[in-house]
């Protein structure tokens, strides 16, 4: 009888230690997930933020190019003010592309500012890409 209560006592005990380090286990790798999670926000956060402003340098460089800045006002301040139109629909990126067409297109109006215009690889990349499509939808309109 000695026998059986110890072979009880001691398989109850390893196999709460079991249970205990698999409970640990799953634990420790949930909040190790957790945490690759915020750094993997963070690191895109700051990703983004240099984007900003590098693309606001750029803005002030080719506005200062352009006009002098005789204003007194940053460009990049009155980025940050300025909204999308209201009219606009679509994701942040479209936006985004949006501006960075019509301060392009606004730097080509003056004949006598021809400033360096440096487009984003990406940027070109997209407008490839519409224009492939249109390219297409062309030919298949031609076909029909």
């Amino acid at each position: 009888k000695f026998e059986a209560t110890l072979y009880i006592i001691l398989w109850v005990l390893f196999g709460s230690f079991i249970f205990k380090n698999i409970f640990v286990g799953i634990m420790v790798n949930n909040f190790q997930d957790i945490s690759r999670e915020i750094m993997a926000e963070q690191d895109n956060a700051l990703a983004e933020e240099a984007k900003e402003i590098a693309r606001l340098e750029l803005m002030e460089e080719l506005n200062s190019t352009c006009t002098g800045d005789e204003e007194g006002v940053s460009t990049a301040s009155r980025l940050q003010d300025n909204n999308p139109e209201e009219g606009v629909q679509g994701t942040e990126s479209e936006i985004e592309w949006e501006r960075m067409l019509q301060s392009n297109m606004e730097a080509l109006d003056d004949p006598n500012c021809l400033p360096e215009i440096a487009w984003p690889k990406e940027l070109l990349y997209r407008y490839y890409i519409v224009m492939e499509k249109i390219s297409l939808n062309l030919q298949e309109q031609d076909d029909l």
